[in-house]
């Protein structure tokens, strides 16, 4: 099939004149196509198949140049390289001067450019980089080709695609590649047939940069990911692998699952024994250790409530665990040869000395802080319970900032059962799930203390650099990922930031925060500059001057 190119119609901008910048023709350009936009669902009965599908041609030239404009843009603004130099002076101030230097596009490439790009436009980092390269590579390797997309007749995937093939060729033969492709109408032939075509080139050319570039695409291609499915409780894992290697492992998973699907009871149909069968072949020989963390929330009182409003009372111990329901599964305990492994019983025990160890401590701290009181009261020195202005936590010191944590039995999070968790870029585990972890699979139960009115962490000090296991846990799961605007990197795998240095600012929960380690070495080399509340709210400003907030765990 040949797809004719038309030429989209000529349109007079009558708000702007021929000496116009760019921004001003742009600024017209999305004037006229947003008062397009505000006809397209009123005005179709009228017209004819021909028509419409002239609108939507004209459409596709419109977004064409739009994206040629916006790579030539991007490699432009790439170019920019700022830098903080020392001043020549000595001991004048400031101790560091800041330049910002104007490459030629393309002989130069800020490494943090794809923050600012991907912040201001709401991408992600993996996003806002793809971009760039595209942009780079199309406007130096096939600068014509980006020409015949600006004029709106090419897409802009044709010319990425003839970009990606040429990838460290020589410049002659880049040069080839493009002039063949551009003498075949590329408008009128798909992206997989052009980049076939030039693969085909590029073999004939420079047969041994085409192996060496093949093989370092399939290096980069390979891996292994996991993504939320849209129906909750499913997950999507992706293997992208040698051939060789996909085909023994679907050998070996298709011939485990028909010898489930043969002898299942339960009516599996022969894919879910797929995914058993998978499942069974990844973990054989794997343990699997289960954590439950429970989440409970304290509520604070204002400064001059009395001490008689604590509640010592002890929750009710059955509600706590009622979510554990041992009948609601299908497992029998006292079967021969089945040991129960944390089981309902003992984690009905480790989640009564749980709670009953908070209540302690935190009724203990504002017992505590009353007894400083009355001793100051009297004029006696108070009594020796730990630093001043400072309530203990967890058997850790932390600032009181003039709020007393008091724990009431109603401000246990867990009361009332276990509800669906969300994984972060893995999908939602159901509560039936999580409930059949806990009995059947061993078990470590631990808490984190939340506001229960903002639901952040409770803060927790340590006087050192490196924070204490418990700190380190405290704002992993404060903040749940990478705190940098956009990014979603776990925060088990990233570092944990002074947002003011070590020692200028403390070892504490309200100076912590996660950073994966590219936006951490953008912290402190980037020109990207952050505060935190004592909430754990960030404030982001970017070497552009822009602002943006991250919340925790949002």
């Amino acid at each position: 099939m040949t797809l004719t190119a038309t030429t989209p119609t000529p349109v007079t901008l009558s708000p702007v004149g021929p000496d116009a910048s760019v921004a001003e023709l742009l600024r017209a350009a999305a004037g006229l196509l947003q008062a397009a936009y505000a006809r397209v669902s009123g005005d179709y009965a009228g017209l004819s198949e021909e028509d419409l599908m002239g609108d939507i041609v004209a459409a596709q030239h419109v977004q064409n140049s739009a994206w040629a404009i916006q790579s030539h843009r991007l490699t432009q603004a790439a170019a920019i390289e700022h830098r903080d130099d020392p001043n020549p002076i000595q001991g004048a101030y400031p101790l560091l001067i800041h330049r910002v230097i104007r490459h030629d596009p393309g002989s130069f490439v800020d490494e943090w450019f794809a923050l600012e790009t991907g912040t201001r436009l709401g991408w992600s980092d993996r996003h806002s980089n793809t971009r760039l390269g595209e942009a780079l590579d199309t406007v130096q390797r096939c600068p014509r080709l980006v020409d015949r997309v600006g004029s709106g007749t090419l897409d802009p995937g044709k010319a990425c695609a003839i970009a990606q093939v040429s990838t460290e060729a020589p410049a002659h033969v880049a040069r080839q590649i493009e002039d063949t492709i551009l003498a075949d109408d590329p408008e009128g032939m798909t992206a997989v047939r052009l980049r076939a075509k030039a693969r085909r080139l590029r073999a004939r050319l420079d047969p041994v940069g085409a192996d060496r570039a093949a093989q370092a695409r399939r290096r980069s291609q390979v891996g292994v990911w996991v993504s939320p499915h849209h129906e909750p409780g499913l997950s999507q894992l992706t293997a992208v692998l040698p051939t060789l290697e996909a085909a023994k492992v679907m050998a070996a998973v298709d011939d485990l699952a028909r010898e489930l699907h043969q002898v299942t009871t339960t009516n599996k149909t022969l894919p879910e024994c797929r995914v058993d069968a998978l499942t069974d072949l990844v973990l054989s020989g794997v343990g699997v250790d289960t954590q439950l963390t429970f989440t409970i929330p304290i509520t604070t009182a204002e400064p001059d409530t009395p001490s008689e409003n604590l509640s010592l009372e002890e929750p009710d111990w059955d509600d706590l665990v009622d979510g554990f329901d041992e009948a609601s599964l299908d497992y029998e305990w006292h079967e021969p040869g089945l040991t129960p492994i944390n089981g309902l019983d003992q984690l009905d025990q480790e989640l009564r000395a749980l709670i009953a160890e908070e209540l302690e401590d935190l009724n203990r701290a504002d017992l505590n802080a009353e007894a400083r009181a009355r001793s100051q009261s009297v004029g006696q020195d108070p009594p020796d319970t730990g630093p001043p202005d400072e309530v203990p936590i967890n058997g850790v010191w932390a600032e009181s900032s003039a709020v007393k944590p008091v724990v009431t039995a109603g401000g246990i999070g867990v009361a009332g059962g276990i509800e669906d968790v969300l994984l972060p870029r893995v999908g939602v585990i159901p509560a039936a799930v999580i409930i059949e972890l806990a009995q059947v699979l061993g078990v470590k139960l631990t808490r984190a203390l939340t506001d229960a009115t903002t639901g952040t962490v409770v803060e927790t000090a340590d006087p050192s650099y490196r924070p204490g296991a418990r700190l380190a846990r405290f704002v992993k799961t404060r903040d749940q990922h990478c705190r940098f605007p956009g990014c979603t990197r776990p925060a088990t795998l990233s570092d944990i930031d002074h947002v003011i240095r070590y020692p200028d600012g403390d070892t504490a929960a309200h100076n912590l925060q996660c950073l994966c380690r590219h936006h951490h070495r953008a912290k402190h080399e980037g020109g990207w500059h952050v505060t935190m509340t004592p909430e754990g709210i960030c404030t982001w400003t970017s070497p552009a001057g822009h602002t943006y907030v991250t919340n925790p765990g949002d």
